[in-house]
């Protein structure tokens, strides 16, 4: 998964609000989920069926994500579209939850949230 720096969280904000679909990755990079998440999300933006924008967002670089963004617990997943959040997903999640997921989200365009 590429990583997808930001210099303020402000820069966050603004790409989520100009993007359509993103997938943000909340978390401590050096956690085993973390890593076992980020994995799973890597192999589906190779297969590239999903237009989704991924990327990561460091709660240890930007501790007020906690609170502006809701994380309770990492890893937290959150996808908005066109600044919205549609469905947010708690904890370690499999390939398959994710991909179903995702599928369910964008493809079939659910509203999970709301």
């Amino acid at each position: 998964m590429k990583r997808i720096s930001f210099s303020t969280p402000n820069e966050l904000s603004n790409f989520v609000e100009d993007s359509g679909h993103t997938l943000i990755l909340f978390g401590r990079g050096w956690e085993s989920t973390f890593i076992e998440v980020q994995n799973s999300l890597s192999m589906i933006k190779n297969e590239d069926i999903f237009p989704v924008n991924f990327c990561f967002a460091s709660v240890i670089e930007y501790p007020t994500f906690f609170d502006e963004y809701k994380i309770k617990i990492t890893p937290t997943m959150v996808i908005y579209k066109s600044g919205k959040e549609i469905w947010r997903s708690l904890g370690y999640q499999k390939y398959d939850f994710i991909k179903s997921s995702l599928e369910r989200i964008v493809v079939n365009n659910e509203k999970l949230i709301g």
